[in-house]
């Protein structure tokens, strides 16, 4: 798999994942948040912050961590709140979550499809797989 469709398939489970997170903070709610408002944040959050990241790391050197890292966490955990009118309750459930997205995918694409460029693991899981696996074949 090239390394654009990689990116592709990580954006789409991040986005999977970020409307999810909303959705969980929003459920008690008369009104869910409208669907374009929802689809827009998103956007927002998921696709342009990755294509931030993505080539300010790449085609900018010279750019802080903290910037290409810093501008879509930030944007991760501010817009959201404000641009779907979100409660106190709703922000409290919400910031857990979102603080633990990144993490929890980046692990996730690490360790079961042995995506190491998006979070450095020694092993992953198909390694312990495929030792476990041959380990029983040869009837030790």
């Amino acid at each position: 798999m090239s390394d654009a469709e990689r990116f592709a398939v990580f954006m789409g489970a991040a986005f999977a994942l970020f409307v999810a997170a909303v959705l969980f903070a929003t459920r008690q709610r008369n009104n869910r948040p409208r669907l374009a408002t929802l689809f827009a944040t998103a956007v927002i959050v998921v696709v342009g912050e990755m294509f931030f990241a993505r080539y300010c790391h790449i085609n900018f050197e010279d750019t802080p961590w903290w910037i290409y890292y810093g501008l879509p966490a930030l944007t991760t955990l501010l817009l959201p709140p404000f641009a779907l009118r979100m409660s106190r309750i709703e922000i409290a459930q919400y910031l857990p979550i979102a603080v633990m997205m990144a993490p929890f995918i980046h692990v996730f694409f690490s360790l079961f499809a042995g995506w190491h460029d998006y979070c450095h693991s020694p092993f992953g899981f198909r390694h312990y797989w495929r030792s476990s696996r041959a380990f029983f074949e040869r009837g030790e």
